[in-house]
């Protein structure tokens, strides 16, 4: 296959159509700054020429350019391992899927510390990230893997302010968001009832003199009226009834909203034609917020939510029809749907307020399956069958996962939380993502459930312990990042082999000796997953040392961590291969066994008699120890 890549593109001067060729060259054989990848440049050819072949030169220029980066990266990997004394070299010739995986979270570390502007690691980033990602949906298309999710994403974003990534919000913080956003959508709701019995009072306003009837007293000047416009002509001219009067009507929406109809959180100003849209319609700012509400409720992914249909969105829940519904949508790929349960209940419940958009934006769905009639316009037909549809200044808008959209949204959240005075726990301003929601949602029902993975697959409603077991693999890369983080340490290595390594040669002062036997370095600061629910200045309690980074090891952890490794085998041994699976306990036995693997084999074996009388530690599937302090 010839290493280039084809398109064509519209000049948008001449308007005629000029067709292009991009060598890729320099990824397959190399060049001064990294050197070439046959296997990977072929893996992602099709890829990159099907994401810009209907673009300009210039643009999938500028993407190789940035796909170049990752080249570098695997350069740099491969130094490393090079460096590492007494270990084999690695060859980043081409990667597999899982090998994409694992590797994924290092490219994002080496990108943060390389010494280039955010916005250029945002469409490094991104252009990564795309090629990669259809690469995997074409290989899936053409059934060459089975393999159904591809655990990659997006860390950075365009500007400073929005980008986020393993910083996701605590529960409480979430809490806190939560109940913001509950009473900024219960001021929305208000005031669109306010607008909608305003309406039905209202009369025709363009009617006789406009400057008599707008100024002098007339019908312009009456909100009922205005409103009343608003709902019977439609907020635009692509809709309206009454396409040629438009400028007329919008002219004649240059009058304040009465306070009431002002929700100030929003950014609003209270005057013009959108102003009085808001009044009694969802646009960008309002749906944002429901939206965001939806996601951290329900667990499911903003893409899923997004794609809700109207007519197929929920069913009763067959355990309780009258009091909770099952929530459904398709998901990006496949013929496959997400689930969540939701309460009837409550106005902030996720099924209450998909309802509400459903309800409030019906005239618009109305008139624009009317239109797809009249015009035979497929593209208005799809729009009037999504729920999230809304009203943007010079047209309609739908959240079908675009980053336009969801990046205007985030903007609305930021300015809201702010305006509404709402921080974190830091006192650093509040910033909610909608991806983040699906991440709250299931750590809390992670942590709340006694760490039972069958109940948070539940409730982030995954059909398959496989499918969750991709989802949770997200959690094992601080564990593969804290052993890499070992590997690299040489002179660890050679101090575990002696017997010599201990606290005292690394850090002064006093270290704690954990339930696992590991020293702790900190255990009032422990890493989020090793102590669920931990408050600041408190001893760890949980002492879920294999999730965590301040452990140190020494000859004498070796008797504890042998007396855990010989529970976990036992307990190997009687669980079912379901339960096993989708426990913490394999986590936990590699991370350990990778531990003990590091020391001498005659420090292993005397320790191992030591550890054959002891009574079992591990019996359930967390457990708390008392820590113990001991001078070095």
């Amino acid at each position: 296959m010839k290493a280039s890549i084809s398109g064509r593109s519209v000049d948008r001067i001449t308007q005629k159509s000029v067709r292009w060729n991009l060598s890729l060259k320099s990824l397959e054989g190399g060049g001064e700054a990294f050197r070439g990848r046959p296997l990977l440049t072929k893996r992602i050819q099709g890829a990159f020429e099907d994401l810009y072949r209907d673009g300009a030169k210039s643009t999938a220029y500028r993407s190789r350019a940035n796909l170049n980066y990752f080249w570098r990266f695997l350069d740099d990997q491969e130094l490393q391992a090079k460096s590492l004394s007494g270990r084999p070299e690695v060859s980043f010739d081409d990667l597999d899927w899982e090998e994409l995986e694992r590797i994924w979270p290092q490219f994002i570390d080496w990108l943060r510390h390389k010494r280039t502007t955010q916005h250029s690691k945002y469409y490094i980033n991104q252009v990564v990230y795309a090629v990669f990602r259809r690469a995997f949906d074409e290989a899936r298309a053409k059934n060459q893997i089975t393999k159904q999710t591809l655990e990659i994403y997006i860390f950075f974003q365009s500007n400073k302010e929005a980008f986020y990534g393993g910083d996701v919000l605590s529960f409480e913080e979430a809490k806190t968001a939560f109940r913001a956003l509950a009473r900024g959508w219960r001021k929305i709701c208000r005031r669109i009832a306010l607008a909608q019995s305003l309406a039905a009072r209202g009369v025709d306003p363009a009617t006789g003199s406009s400057g008599k009837n707008r100024w002098q007293g007339g019908g312009w000047r009456n909100i009922e009226n205005r409103l009343w416009l608003v709902e019977q002509v439609l907020p635009f001219a692509g809709l309206s009834h009454k396409p040629a009067e438009f400028h007329k009507h919008r002219d004649g929406m240059r009058v304040s909203l009465p306070p009431e109809l002002i929700i100030p959180e929003l950014g609003e100003l209270g005057t013009g034609a959108q102003a009085h849209v808001g009044a009694r319609f969802l646009r960008l700012p309002e749906l944002a917020i429901a939206f965001a509400m939806v996601t951290m409720k329900t667990g499911m992914n903003p893409d899923t939510v997004s794609r809700m249909l109207v007519s197929n969105w929920w069913r009763p829940d067959p355990l309780a029809p009258t009091k909770r519904a099952v929530l459904y949508g398709p998901k990006r790929i496949g013929n496959k749907t997400q689930r969540a349960s939701s309460s009837l209940i409550r106005k902030t419940d996720a099924y209450q307020i998909i309802q509400y958009v459903i309800d409030v934006q019906k005239p618009i769905r109305d008139r624009l399956i009317e239109l797809s009639i009249e015009r035979n316009d497929p593209e208005l037909k799809r729009r009037a069958s999504m729920v999230w549809l809304g009203v943007k200044k010079d047209g309609l808008f739908d959240f079908l996962p675009a980053s336009s959209t969801f990046y205007e949204a985030h903007q609305t959240l930021d300015a809201f939380f702010d305006y509404s005075g709402v921080v974190r726990e830091d006192g650093s301003p509040m910033r909610y993502r909608m991806p983040q929601g699906r991440d709250i949602w299931g750590l809390f029902m992670y942590h709340r459930s006694s760490f039972n993975h069958l109940l948070t697959a539940q409730s982030l409603g995954h059909a398959t312990i496989h499918s969750l077991l991709h989802y949770l693999e997200k959690r094992a890369v601080i564990v593969q990042d804290r052993k890499r983080l070992l590997d690299l340490q040489d002179q660890v290595f050679r101090d575990l082999k002696d017997g010599k390594y201990g606290p005292r040669r690394y850090r002064e002062g006093a270290a704690e000796i954990a339930a696992t036997g590991l020293h702790c370095g900190d255990s009032l600061h422990p890493a989020p997953d090793a102590d669920p629910g931990h408050s600041d200045g408190h001893a760890c309690q949980s002492q879920r040392c294999f999730t965590c980074w301040n452990w140190y090891a020494s000859v004498e952890s070796l008797p504890t961590l042998l007396r855990i490794i010989a529970d976990l085998e036992q307990i190997r041994e009687t669980l079912s291969v379901a339960l096993w699976e989708t426990s913490d306990y394999p986590v936990m036995l590699a991370v350990y066994k990778h531990i003990v693997d590091q020391f001498d084999a005659k420090h292993v074996q005397a320790a191992r008699l030591t550890a054959e009388p002891m009574r079992p530690i591990i019996t359930t599937s967390m457990f708390v120890g008392n820590t113990s302090i001991r001078e070095h």
